[in-house]
C-alpha cells in the first residue's frame, strides 16, 4: 500500500496500522495528497477475495455508522478504499471496478480507486 500511494503522489503521514472493534479495519494510513490535502485510505484484506467481499466491504464503507467509528477513532474522510486480496476472483475485479474501490495485490495496484467517499 505505502509503495502504491507514493507512486501516486500522496505523502504518508504516519505508519499504516490497523483498527480493531466490531467493524474490524485491517489497514488504515493518513495521506496527503499533492496539493496537501489530507485523505484516510483504508483497506480491507483477504486471502481469497470473490464478487461477495466487494460488496460486502463497499457496503460497510459506505454505512454512514462505520464512518462515524472511523471519524471517532480519529480518521476522517475523505476516504480512499481499497480491498486487498491475495487471489482476487474475476468477479471481484470485475465488481471492483464496477463499484469505483481500487484492488490490490502483492505486485501492487490491480485497479484504481475512482474516486473518494466523502466523510460524514
Amino acid at each position: 500500500l505505502s509503495a502504491v500511494l507514493k507512486q501516486k503522489g500522496y505523502h504518508i503521514l504516519e505508519e499504516p496500522t490497523n483498527l480493531r472493534w466490531d467493524g474490524e479495519v485491517d489497514v488504515i494510513v493518513q495521506a496527503e495528497d499533492g496539493l496537501q490535502r489530507r485523505i484516510t485510505v483504508v483497506v480491507e484484506a483477504k486471502v481469497r477475495a470473490g464478487q461477495q467481499d466487494v460488496y460486502r466491504w463497499a457496503q460497510r464503507i459506505r454505512s454512514m455508522g462505520f464512518r462515524q467509528h472511523l471519524e471517532n477513532a480519529g480518521y476522517r474522510g475523505p476516504y480512499l478504499v481499497y480491498l486487498y486480496a491475495m487471489r482476487p476472483d474475476a468477479g471481484a475485479r470485475q465488481t471492483a471496478a464496477e463499484l469505483g474501490m481500487g484492488l490490490l495485490k502483492s505486485e501492487g495496484e490491480l485497479i484504481a480507486p475512482s474516486g473518494e467517499i466523502e466523510g460524514d
